[in-house]
This record gives C-alpha cells, structure tokens and sequence, in this order.
C-alpha cells in the first residue's frame, strides 16, 4: 500500500466518534487529516495521536465556503506543514 493511500480524513474529528476514530486509525499506523471546527481541539487531538504525518484543518461542513477553502489540502504540499 502507498503512503497515499494509508492517509484518511476524518470529519468531525474532534466530537467524541471522531476522536477515537481517530486514536483508532493513528494506532493501526494510519497518517490522518483532522477536520473540524475548533482549532484547539484540533491542535490538541493532533499531538495526542500517535505516529507521525498528521495534520488538520478547520473546516465546518455546513458552510460551503469553508469547505471548498480546504479542497486545496489535497493538491498543496505547504497546507500540510501549514496546518501542523
């Protein structure tokens, strides 16, 4: 399996179902990004995981714009060390 592959983003990570969907996914070695409202929360999620690779992104998936403002994440290298 590539690196690419093993990345997943998770929405809502840091409502209770996304956090330990989360520590789930980082323990079976899985690179993650973290979607949600709360920066801190996201931040703090962040440095809880274990592994390395992950990042995060302050979206709210009920406003359109700031879903479309984070469709970049995917094409731009600088947002992942950005977001960390």
């Amino acid at each position: 399996m590539t690196d690419e592959a093993r990345t997943i983003l998770v929405t809502g990570a840091t409502g209770g179902i996304g956090t330990a969907v989360s520590h789930q996914l980082a323990a079976s070695g899985y690179s993650l990004v973290l979607a949600a409202r709360d920066e801190t929360k996201l931040k703090t999620l962040s440095n809880e995981l274990t592994g390395d690779g992950h990042v995060w992104l302050q979206l709210d998936m009920t406003i359109s714009q700031s879903v479309n403002s984070g469709k970049s994440w995917r094409q731009d290298a600088s947002l992942w060390t950005a977001s960390c």
